[in-house]
């Protein structure tokens, strides 16, 4: 089996260039013989030096007669991974496949055939066929290291976002966040609550559903908000489940309960429908994460046509920069767990994804109030325009997180591996349960 590691490509062309200069001299001294041992002199293979002295080009210049994709398609491929490495969110080799494959079959016109497809080894090829794309191993940044980092790029993508802003007239209504957060249906938090004996460890009954469900979300820095997507897990449901949600919400299956790129790609096009009724400018401006769903191919496109401009927050800094998570999402969870504990109060045994469905619309109205929203733009400098606010919040981060790796060590107990199911679930349990 051919090795096709970025070093063996490495070492591929470093031969070929001693083999070039092999040539050339050859070519200065055309009675030098024998040819074994100009390619000794200049350590290449014999057999390959004695092709390319007998006009055979080398594999990696010879013209490829097995290309899957045309100029056009092959064009097409290249503006979307030029678009996603300037957006921050450079593409990975498998996802260079699903790309290609994603063209060929839109490109694909016989319904009785199946679209052509390429492979994972396609991919190498192409990387080899275009030199200047080049193949690097992303280093995760440590805590700290991400902390100061994000403080010292903040000021640049706050810059870079007013002027997007100001170029395409965007309006506070046209400025959208959308992310997803995860509930555990039928997990409570902790309550306070009333009791004579102060030293007696108070209970309560709590069901046993740790089932989760996505809920994905999209509001504007006017105060708005558009019907949500609900993600549940599983292969069917049942149209009686979501008799108690609003019209417009979008229902989402998956065997995970998470998103992937296809439910992704129907939420956008939900996103289009309802944020257009409030579009007051020509275009819209989409923040969000960096996540791989959201940078696919088709994602990309339909915004384009559309004219919704995607804009990455930065790196490490969603926990102060976005809306979602900064104010609406700690209360939405916290409606949650109150709805949890009214039923639990109230004798439910179970809290499933019926009970879950019945009680959404309830809390989630709850949490994206008007002020809400329009508090959740406002502190995090976005609307109205303030990036001093999250420059001294991110230092304040870096600062904490400098304190606390001088203040703490953890303990042996504390780093341990779990090495039984119940240790595992208890600390897993715990992570989860953290706000």
């Amino acid at each position: 089996m051919r090795d096709h590691s970025p070093k063996s490509m490495s070492e591929y062309l470093e031969t070929e260039e001693r083999i070039a200069e092999a040539m050339e001299w050859v070519s200065e001294h055309p009675n030098a013989r024998p040819i074994t041992k100009v390619a000794e002199i200049f350590n290449v293979p014999y057999q390959r030096l004695n092709h390319r002295l007998h006009k055979k080009n080398s594999k990696s210049t010879r013209m490829q007669t097995n290309l899957k994709l045309d100029q056009v398609q092959e064009g097409a491929l290249v503006s979307y991974l030029k678009r996603c490495d300037k957006i921050g969110v450079p593409v990975r080799l498998n996802q260079l496949a699903i790309s290609a494959n994603s063209i060929l079959k839109k490109s694909h016109s016989d319904p009785s055939t199946p679209p052509p497809r390429v492979s994972k080894m396609w991919a190498l090829r192409w990387k080899q066929r275009h030199p200047e794309w080049h193949i690097k191993r992303t280093t995760p940044l440590e805590s700290a290291r991400a902390g100061a980092h994000d403080v010292e790029d903040i000021q640049w993508w706050f810059d870079k976002y007013k002027a997007i802003c100001d170029e395409h007239s965007i309006q506070p209504s046209d400025v959208w966040n959308m992310d997803e957060t995860g509930f555990r249906i039928g997990i409570a938090r902790d309550q306070l609550v009333l009791t004579q004996d102060p030293d007696k460890r108070q209970f309560l009954p709590a069901p046993e559903n740790r089932e989760s469900m996505t809920v994905v979300e999209a509001i504007s820095a006017s105060g708005g908000a558009i019907a949500p997507m609900v993600i549940i897990s599983g292969k069917t449901h049942q149209v009686s489940w979501f008799q108690h949600l609003h019209d417009n919400t979008l229902i989402g299956v998956s065997e995970t309960g998470y998103t992937n790129d296809d439910l992704t790609l129907e939420w956008l096009k939900h996103f289009q429908e309802l944020s257009a009724q409030s579009q007051q400018g020509a275009y819209r401006l989409l923040l969000m994460d960096g996540y791989g769903s959201h940078c696919t191919k088709e994602f990309i496109e339909f915004c384009d046509k559309a004219k919704i401009i995607l804009f990455n927050l930065p790196s490490h800094t969603t926990h102060i920069i976005q809306p979602l998570d900064v104010v609406v999402f700690q209360p939405y969870k916290h409606y949650h767990a109150e709805a949890v504990d009214a039923s639990i109060r109230a004798g439910v045994g179970q809290y499933n994804k019926l009970e879950f469905l019945a009680d959404f619309e309830r809390f989630r109205a709850r949490a994206l109030t008007t002020s809400m929203i329009r508090s959740a733009f406002e502190k995090t400098g976005l609307v109205p325009f303030d990036p001093d606010v999250m420059l001294a919040k991110a230092r304040q981060f870096v600062a904490s997180l400098s304190s606390n790796e001088r203040a703490q060590t953890p303990s042996p107990r504390e780093q341990s591996t779990p090495k039984t199911q119940r240790t595992l679930r208890h600390q897993l349990d715990t992570i989860l349960d953290d706000p």
